[in-house]
């Protein structure tokens, strides 16, 4: 079996052909029919949220498939004015449930999105996106952790969008070398620290991002005892990354904040 640097390179060099394989599925084929062809027909949230097909593709797009059965939540998420700071996806730490608002605009002001076949495309792309990324978690769980903090990098400005997302909080830690309850502490002290130990501006720049995503799939493999992830457990510990925060929460603001030392970061210090 590749070890996670060679089979995420590999995945990244041949990403064209991968789309081509997964969009060419029967499985997924009829369900992007289903969705380009339904989804310019649903005129409201309470729509989406009662055509199980729609929604469940449309959760899947945004990373959020395992809130299919929260209706009621992703019902008032889509309704959400994002200008408004007391609506509900306003007040989620979890970006995506924002994105999903964003996207559909059921509660901004103007018409909603979904009417356009450039929705339907950008919907597409992230679904094949996530669809590719958890094919790969099957095989390697470091592989689909990187491919997915790739896909997101462009958008992390600040510590905050790393702390609530269980996914991000793992590659961070694993490229770090932090101790596993390092996001129990006080965050906005976690911040400062963090900050000083790596500049997140740093992954804005593709040859900066991609050092970092190699130190990453190294370090995984080595902390997973070789390559790929057949540890006992690993496929439930898998899915619980890519779960939503339910808040921020963390520990007293009094809290100790530790973060390893300088010598304690190995022969891959950035």
């Amino acid at each position: 079996m590749n070890s996670t640097f060679a089979q995420f390179s590999l995945v990244n060099r041949t990403m064209g052909r991968q789309v081509d394989l997964m969009s060419s599925r029967g499985d997924v084929q009829r369900e992007i029919e289903n969705f380009v062809t339904e989804i310019a027909n649903i005129s409201s949230a309470e729509e989406l949220v009662q055509d199980s097909r729609l929604l469940r593709f449309t959760l899947t797009a945004f990373g959020l498939e395992s809130q299919f059965f929260a209706k009621a939540l992703v019902q008032e998420v889509l309704e959400s004015d994002l200008s408004d700071s007391r609506s509900l996806a306003s007040r989620m730490t979890d970006r995506r449930f924002r994105d999903l608002a964003a996207a559909f605009n059921f509660g901004g002001p103007g018409t909603p999105n979904n009417t356009t076949l450039e929705f339907a495309q950008a919907a597409v792309q992230r679904f094949l996106s996530v669809k590719i990324e958890e094919e790969q978690g099957q095989q390697n769980e470091g592989v689909q952790l990187a491919l997915f903090f790739q896909r997101q990098a462009p958008r992390i400005n600040s510590y905050f969008d790393i702390f609530a997302d269980p996914a991000l909080q793992e590659v961070f830690r694993v490229a770090l070398r932090l101790p596993r309850q390092i996001f129990t502490q006080d965050l906005d002290r976690l911040a400062v620290k963090l900050s000083e130990r790596f500049d997140l501006a740093k992954l804005k720049d593709p040859e900066e991002l991609d050092k970092f995503l190699k130190r990453f799939t190294i370090l995984h493999d080595l902390e997973n005892g070789g390559t790929g992830t057949g540890l006992p457990g690993i496929a439930q510990d898998r899915l619980s990354l890519f779960r939503p925060l339910p808040s921020l929460g963390g520990a007293p603001a009094n809290a100790p904040v530790f973060i390893p030392p300088i010598g304690a970061r190995g022969p891959f210090a950035f």
